[in-house]
């Protein structure tokens, strides 16, 4: 083999291993936006009711087990209670009104406030839906793996051929 044609393959080498490690790091920059990526607004707003449900469903079972608790008691005194009447138990000693029992008695118009708002926002380009990311990771990160194992497996054969490679793969 003629310098040249040596000289020829090398930098076809190393143009083929540039692009494998450029591949790479596009796959791997894909992967943190993917992880970073704002969810699409409906999706978002999904999120904050479902947490606006959960929070009354905690509710409902603390009033019901307050109620259950004086069901058998026909004359309590809910002024001698500690936050009278059961629905307002939510309530701190300190006076404070409890998240929960707010969103009990606003829960829609919270929401409904929180749509308008979102409504009115201008949003940012939205990756996949949080049902779909799962999926998207696991074939980035498929790829990723088998993007690092072809460079190993060039550098591997470079390394037999007793070639030594330069960090920027030149």
């Amino acid at each position: 083999m003629s310098l040249k044609d040596f000289l020829a393959r090398a930098r076809a080498f190393a143009d083929s291993r540039s692009r494998a490690a450029a591949e790479l790091e596009k796959l791997k920059q894909e992967r943190d936006e993917l992880a970073t990526a704002p969810l699409p607004k409906a999706a978002f707003a999904a999120q904050i009711e479902e947490y606006i449900d959960a929070q009354l469903a905690v509710f409902d079972a603390n009033v019901a087990a307050a109620v259950d608790r004086l069901k058998h008691r026909p004359n309590v005194d809910f002024e001698q209670m500690r936050g009278g009447f059961p629905v307002l138990q939510m309530m701190g000693g300190d006076g404070r009104i409890d998240e929960r029992l707010l969103v009990a008695l606003l829960a829609d118009a919270v929401k409904a406030r929180v749509r308008a708002a979102l409504n009115r926002m201008d949003w940012p380009d939205a990756g996949p839906p949080p049902a779909a990311r799962p999926a998207a990771r696991q074939r980035l990160d498929a790829a990723i793996e088998a993007a690092e194992k072809n460079l190993q497996e060039m550098d591997a054969a470079v390394a037999e051929a007793g070639v030594k490679v330069q960090a920027n793969g030149r």
